[in-house]
């Protein structure tokens, strides 16, 4: 008799292999890109309301040597630089002197990387401006 439970006791009953059950498959979810890194740098068309009138130009955003710069262009041509101009997330704020006039601070509400909406004040003035980033 001790024979016998020796020989059983060197037979191992085989193992089952684990079964893992779950309460639902789970699918699996789409990858959504992320979207694009804001960058105000380019050329934007805009527009500035003013009296009933639109005037139009365009604003450009550069970066040299780190810091970011720029240039404002009115529909007639004339031109100047911009003595500062920051970003904090998707706002841009812009101040230049209007050459022979006064200081403008542009405060720029970008709704993505190519669109903004914000406003324009100049001599105690708050003027509503659009723009639109130009196609290279």
């Amino acid at each position: 008799a001790l024979l016998f439970l020796c020989a059983c006791s060197s037979n191992p009953e085989p193992q089952q292999p684990a079964r893992v059950t779950t309460a639902e498959t789970v699918a699996p979810q789409p990858v959504t890109p992320a979207a694009p890194a804001f960058d105000a740098l380019g050329s934007y068309d805009f527009s500035v309301s003013f009296e009933g009138q639109t005037q139009s130009g365009v604003l450009t955003i550069t970066r040299q040597e780190g810091k970011l710069g720029g240039t404002l262009t009115s529909q007639q041509g004339d031109s100047f630089g911009l003595t500062t101009v920051t970003a904090e997330g998707r706002k841009v704020t812009v101040v230049g002197t209007i050459p022979n006039g006064p200081e403008m601070t542009m405060t720029l509400n970008f709704e993505n990387n190519d669109k903004f909406a914000g406003t324009v004040a100049v001599q105690g003035m708050s003027l509503p401006i659009t723009g639109t980033r130009k196609k290279s």
